[in-house]
């Protein structure tokens, strides 16, 4: 999983790179942030754990977003006498999402639907130490979020209390993410999300 997470930041700080050169021209600071979330799924008919990284790049209200996201469905083991965590079912999900993002104040709204390559990968064998079942497949991702962030420039704060260097564009924000993808190995997750970058142009 660290491998493709590297991969797949690699590739979005290619991108965003390229979007930000477009809006150099502009008086304002580009809307660019990134987002990691954790929570709960439902991968077909089990309860599974999920995480996904995502890149976001608005322009007006138009919202693209590259998603990678990792369904697990994780069991515990026990060998003589030693419990041991093991993943039984993982689908990873490469995402490329369009949609609508809604900005307030200090706060934001957003939907969002698109296509993915997943990977999928079922019953484990401790004892061979790889999977029986293997197979990818195209979905339909999507994805519906509400964050907050700061409402005007502010100075950055180290532990949230000491103020460094002076008022900037650049923050945190804090929300919940609705997100799931429709094919043949379905999921369904609902968690928390925390993002950083540029929420709006201040």
């Amino acid at each position: 999983m660290i491998k493709k997470v590297f991969i797949f930041i690699f590739f979005l700080m290619s991108f965003f790179q390229i979007m930000s050169q477009n809006d150099s021209m502009q008086k304002t600071n580009p809307i660019i942030y990134f987002e990691a979330s954790a929570g709960v799924a439902r991968l077909n008919s089990d309860i599974s754990t999920n995480v996904n990284f995502t890149g976001i790049y608005q322009k007006n209200k138009d919202l693209l977003t590259f998603r990678f996201s990792e369904s697990s469905v994780i069991n515990g083991r026990l060998i003589i006498f030693f419990p041991i965590v093991v993943q039984e079912t993982i689908n990873s999900e490469f995402a490329f999402l369009y949609g609508r993002r809604w900005l307030q104040d200090n706060s934001s709204t957003s939907l969002s639907i698109g296509v993915s390559y997943n990977d999928f990968k079922d019953e484990f064998d401790l004892n061979i130490d790889s999977y029986s079942i293997n197979s990818n497949h195209i979905g339909l991702p999507f994805e519906a979020n509400i964050k907050w962030f700061k409402s005007r420039k502010k100075r950055i704060r180290i532990y949230g209390l000491v103020p460094v260097g002076k008022p900037t564009s650049l923050g945190g924000a804090f929300g919940f993410k609705l997100s799931g993808n429709i094919s043949s190995k379905s999921y369904v997750s609902l968690g928390l999300v925390y993002s950083f970058g540029f929420h709006k142009q201040y």
